[in-house]
């Protein structure tokens, strides 16, 4: 989300100097200077904004660049980048990404629904970790009209007959013996222990 957040915010700054296109969000009239130091500048302060404790870093990162790319604070597109990255922090202010001190997402024990499984591959996160941000599902979308504008509708019913038909030529076609899959159909090359990925598929 926060590569979401600098992108729209150097869109708008390369877009004000250029003006090749329409602005996304922030129109800067006038704008001028570097194109690298508005970018630079517009990543930092949008970085800054939502790692605040990282701002040292952030701060060195970026006046690293500008020497090492012969740029100054006194260029007119660092003030260009600043001003784009405060439209766009201040336009997704309340968009729900996040939210201080979330509450674990764990699903349930329902069929169908969600759930923390135990991790089979090394390194984090650790095996039955919650969701890690379930709040994406409810932050306000940068061109969608809503988050659920194009979301898939909902599988069938686990007791209703198309779920069964469904399951049961899925059991057919897929069974190690006697399946019924011909030479035409297509399967997945998964074999291995749990920590083999699958390769693609052969027919």
């Amino acid at each position: 989300m926060t590569a979401r957040w600098s992108q729209a915010a150097v869109y708008d700054a390369v877009e004000a100097i250029n003006g090749r296109f329409r602005p996304y969000h922030v129109h800067i009239q006038g704008a001028t200077g570097s194109p690298a130091a508005a970018v630079a500048k517009a990543t930092h302060d949008v970085l800054v904004n939502r790692f605040p404790l990282l701002t040292m870093s952030l701060d060195k990162t970026y006046h690293d660049y500008l020497a090492a790319h012969g740029l100054s604070e006194s260029d007119p597109g660092v003030a260009v980048g600043q001003q784009a990255a405060a439209g766009i922090i201040a336009l997704r202010a309340n968009d729900g990404s996040f939210p201080p001190n979330p509450p674990p997402f764990t699903g349930g024990t329902d069929p169908g629904v969600w759930r923390p499984t135990p991790s089979y591959l090394p390194g984090p996160p650790p095996s039955n970790s919650p969701a890690l941000a379930p709040w994406m599902a409810t932050v306000t979308p940068f061109t969608l009209t809503s988050p659920s504008q194009f979301r898939a509708v909902p599988p069938p019913s686990l007791k209703s007959k198309r779920y069964a038909i469904a399951y049961n030529e899925v059991k057919a076609l897929g069974a190690a013996s006697n399946s019924t899959r011909t030479q035409r159909r297509p399967t997945s090359v998964c074999s291995g222990p749990p920590t083999t990925r699958c390769s693609g598929t052969v027919s």
